[in-house]
């Protein structure tokens, strides 16, 4: 008889006001309610158990309680870094536009095979 592993996939979100998403087999997803549950019931310990990704790379899925709003954090890492690589990317634009005008100038330009 075969195990059949619990999969679990939580994807945040990418940027404000996007959907999060969490996807499952069925026993992955009931390892999630279960954590959900004894976190509901405990007194802000964090409640864990242990769940697969697709590519079976196991992880520890964690949920705790808070009635207090500012123990919340309050930054989105995600967002930060997606603003930081659109940052970088500009940066590149401006480069790579930079070398064609030198080159232009230059009359760099690579030539045609002809």
């Amino acid at each position: 008889m075969s195990e059949t592993y619990g999969i679990l996939h939580i994807y945040a979100q990418h940027c404000e006001h996007d959907e999060a998403r969490i996807v499952g087999n069925r026993e992955g997803l009931i390892a999630l309610a279960a954590v959900v549950a004894r976190a509901l019931e405990s007194a802000g310990e964090v409640e864990s158990d242990h769940v697969f990704c697709n590519d079976g790379e196991g992880y520890r899925v964690s949920v705790r309680k808070s009635d207090v709003t500012s123990d919340l954090p309050k930054t989105y890492k995600t967002y930060y870094i997606s603003g930081e690589i659109q940052y970088w990317r500009e940066r590149a634009f401006e480069a790579e536009a930079k070398i064609s005008r030198l080159r232009r100038e230059a009359d760099l330009t690579p030539k045609e095979p002809q």
